[in-house]
Order: C-alpha cells, then structure tokens, then sequence
C-alpha cells in the first residue's frame, strides 16, 4: 500500500463513525454531544481536504497542510484549555515523545538492525506502551501522542534537513503513523479500561465468599 493511504482510509471511517453517532461514547460532555460532534467532524474533514497540500516555508521546507497546521492548531487549543491540573506533567511527556522520535529514526539511520520492525508500527507502539503507563484519560493519551509526533516530526525534518535538498514535514508517512498510533493508543486505553473494571467486578465477588469462610 502506498504511503498515506492508510491515514486517508482510517480519517474517513473514523469521520463516517463520528456522523452515524457510532463514537458519542467519546465524548465528556453528554450535554454538548451535539456541538462535540460537530465540531469534531468539521475538524477532521479540514484535515482530511488539507492533507492533499502543502505549504513553503522555504524553497528546503515544506509543510503539509493537514497534519502540520491544523492538528498542532488543534493541540495548543487543547493543551491551553485543557482544566486538569497536570498541564505542566503533559506538556513534559510531549518534550519527552517528540525527541525519542527524533533520536529513534537518527538511530536507525545510524544502525538499521535496530528496526525489529518497521518504524511505521515501531514508534506508535512504543508511544502507546509509554502512554499507558501514564494516564488512563483516553483523551489526554490522545493529547499527548498528537503533541509528540507533531514535535518529534518536526525535530526529525529539522536534523534532516542538514543533507537533503528539500523535506516534507508531515508527510504521507508521517501521517500514516499518526493513524496508526491513534488506533494503538485507543485500542490500548479501552482495553485497559475493560480490564480494570472486569478485575474490580471480580474483586467484588470474591470478597463475600471470603467474609462467609471467615
């Protein structure tokens, strides 16, 4: 499969799924569903148009629409009204992420036997398991990952940039990436919560036949 393809299947199932009412379970605010999901499909169609183009920062320098502006747009929103009170704890884990991406790929450029898998799948996972032991907030895991790709990409390009005659920052590849660590993240973070409330229901049916024994 062609690069970027991948990011353009999963931004349109997701955007179908949002507008048939498949993923109102994401949302906190029960009574702005509505303006939630709104919001939110309108954003993910501006990505999806944007991501087609690309803007000069310099004749070297090119970013994409889409996955440079408007998701880093949408990030420093979130993070500046974001009300809990870790704010200061995230933004640290987002330093953290964007420079092992930038260190993990100067790293395989240095020694490719250090890829057991492709770094497509590599990154996002090693995001994700960094993630989970973080937060349990779906929401702030999304947060996080979205700050620190944006970030690492952006270190990665810039360290790039030093032997190649021009790069893209945010490409298809990129974005690839970006899809797929929003589908281990998510996926990790629900299954984490299933389990949580399966062991806590357990715990709950064990502790009266422990009471009875005594």
């Amino acid at each position: 499969m062609n690069d970027g393809y991948l990011f353009i299947i999963i931004g349109w199932m997701v955007f179908i799924l949002m507008v048939t009412h498949w993923l109102d379970f994401i949302w906190e605010d029960e009574r702005a569903l509505g303006g939630q999901r709104r919001r939110a499909c309108l954003f993910l169609l501006l990505v999806m148009i944007g991501q087609a183009f690309y803007v000069p920062l310099s004749s070297e320098m090119m970013i994409n629409i889409g996955s440079m502006v408007c998701i880093p747009l949408l990030f420093l929103y979130r993070i500046w009204t974001d009300p809990s009170p870790f704010r200061l704890q995230m933004i640290a884990v987002v330093i953290f992420l964007g420079v092992f991406y930038a260190l993990s790929y100067e790293l395989f450029a240095m020694d490719p036997i250090l890829m057991i898998i492709s770094p497509i799948y590599l990154v996002p996972l090693a995001f994700t398991l960094f993630l989970t032991l973080t937060t349990q907030s779906v929401q702030q895991q999304w947060l996080m990952m979205t700050g620190g790709f944006v970030l690492g990409e952006w270190l990665h390009k810039s360290l790039q940039s030093a032997y190649a005659d021009v790069i893209y920052i945010g490409d298809a590849l990129f974005r690839d990436q970006l899809a797929i660590g929003f589908v281990f993240v998510t996926a990790s973070a629900y299954t984490t919560a299933y389990i949580l409330k399966l062991s806590r229901y357990m715990l709950k049916l064990l502790r009266p036949q422990s009471k009875q024994e005594g």
